[in-house]
């Protein structure tokens, strides 16, 4: 029986050898990660500053593209053509309006 315990106790030993072995190489796995990590985050600020001048350049480049000259306004003044309109309508309408001597002194008030 005695030899029973030592083989039982070899076993047991076994596996906790194994479950250190993996746990150990789980760590380097997470550790080998976190170095990739630390890698990429030490290139940040190397990138923002990349990222930054072309960012400046695109905006110089765009503040020399094109004139900004100013357009030409046209006014064209409204005319209205009144022989489309019916002669009756015009006829009321002028009527509305009264005499001259009457929209200027419209016009003053």
């Amino acid at each position: 029986m005695g030899d029973d315990g030592r083989a039982r106790s070899k076993t047991a030993e076994g596996g906790i050898a194994a479950a250190a072995a993996a746990e150990v190489a789980e760590l380097r796995r997470r550790n080998a990660e976190l170095e990739s990590e630390n890698d990429q985050l030490r290139q940040l600020p190397e990138r923002i500053a990349e990222l930054e001048s072309e960012i400046e350049q695109l905006r110089r480049g765009g503040r020399r593209e094109g004139t900004h000259d100013v357009l030409p306004v046209v006014i064209v003044p409204p005319t209205v053509d009144l022989s489309r309109f019916d002669t009756s309508l015009v006829a009321q309408i002028s009527s509305f309006l009264g005499t001259s001597h009457e929209l200027i002194n419209l016009a003053l008030t």
